[in-house]
């Protein structure tokens, strides 16, 4: 008698998520969609388009999903092809990448930060940080604020108990591009400000 090998079942799913222009979408099909396709580890991928929001399109697709964990990807940004397979090997509620490759070929380390003491210094957990999906839904999801969202959602995260660990082999490469939400400094200093004083005294 012959056995059948099945595939195994996929633990992770990565949520593609863009918003507004339409162009935004040929971003995720041409650059992020791809680096998730050729992952050493099998995936579950999800591409959510919302018009206005891009924090609601994060959420549709984490509600969609159906795996413990969740990965969310930027459309212009990439995963090295071993990110999952090394995001496994963690231990913690939220796994970040230790090094953040940029698309000029130069690799900057994160810096080393205690979370709970340093989190309201500056968002530097990437977006491209692996969770517990069911945690993920416990606090809300993301907030629909239009920068720094994901800073909002971490901080909440943590507040909740969640451990944080950084993966020293995960690689997320970012494409820089000028017309970011991020090169809006007056925008993004006044959100910093506004998360700073919400949360200061619950840390």
């Amino acid at each position: 008698m012959f056995g059948v090998e099945f595939a195994p079942k996929p633990e992770v799913t990565v949520c593609v998520s863009t918003y507004g222009d339409e162009s935004w979408v040929g971003s995720a099909e041409s650059i992020a969609i791809p680096s998730v396709y050729r992952q050493t580890f099998p995936v579950e991928v999800i591409h959510s388009h919302h018009k206005y929001s891009l924090s609601e399109s994060r959420n549709q697709a984490a509600f969609f999903a159906e795996t413990e964990w969740i990965i969310f990807l930027d459309a212009d940004d990439e995963l090295d092809p071993s990110y999952v397979e090394e995001m496994l090997q963690g231990t913690a509620d939220l796994r970040r990448p230790s090094t953040l490759g940029v698309v000029d070929g130069v690799e900057d380390d994160f810096p080393y930060l205690i979370p709970e003491k340093d989190i309201l210094t500056s968002n530097y957990i990437v977006i491209g940080t692996m969770v517990r999906r069911q945690q993920f839904l416990d606090v809300g999801g993301f907030s629909d604020l239009p920068i720094l969202e994901d800073w909002d959602l971490w901080i909440r995260m943590l507040h909740s108990g969640c451990s944080i660990e950084a993966i020293p082999k995960a690689i997320y490469r970012v494409h820089v591009n000028s017309d970011s939400r991020n090169s809006d400094h007056a925008l993004a200093d006044h959100y910093a400000a506004m998360i700073r004083s919400k949360y200061r005294r619950s840390l």
